[in-house]
């Protein structure tokens, strides 16, 4: 069930890659519906969970927000694995990666993603936010 509905989130996610345009353009629809910020990071986790545990990283959560946000759940949720992905592929192993979220105020929800890797360089801080950018792609990289 997990891999079918994975799957499926895959699929409208390339689709949106697709319209790459029509999100440079600002015209790119949202499907806002209201959602547990608690049940995205669990569907995040369990996502993640088997590429987690084939390299010793545990995956953990304090339920800290409560209530409900406005959001499209599958955007949220490509941002949510990306950054677990990317903790669990720079972490060593035997390390917890931690997936939270918290109430900045009462409008801004943070969800935050913590893991204890080498970190980036200051130097490829720039690079972060630009479109299909890896910052590290030599064969030096302990995970793939």
């Amino acid at each position: 069930d997990i891999g079918r509905e994975e799957c499926d989130r895959l699929i409208r996610l390339i689709n949106d890659i697709l319209d790459i345009r029509k999100i440079e353009a600002g015209k790119v629809e949202l499907k806002l519906q209201e959602v547990k910020p608690s049940h995205l990071v669990e569907i995040a986790i369990e996502g993640m969970k088997s590429m987690a545990e084939q390299v010793g990283i545990k995956l953990h959560s304090a339920e800290k927000a409560s209530g409900l946000i406005t959001c499209d759940e599958d955007r949220i949720l490509q941002v949510l694995t990306n950054l677990i992905s990317n903790a669990i592929k720079f972490s060593p192993a035997g390390r917890i990666v931690r997936v939270d979220t918290e109430w900045v105020d009462s409008e801004w929800l943070r969800f935050s993603v913590e893991d204890k890797g080498t970190g980036i360089p200051s130097d490829h801080v720039s690079k972060l936010f630009q479109k299909f950018q890896q910052l590290d792609q030599s064969d030096t990289r302990s995970k793939g």
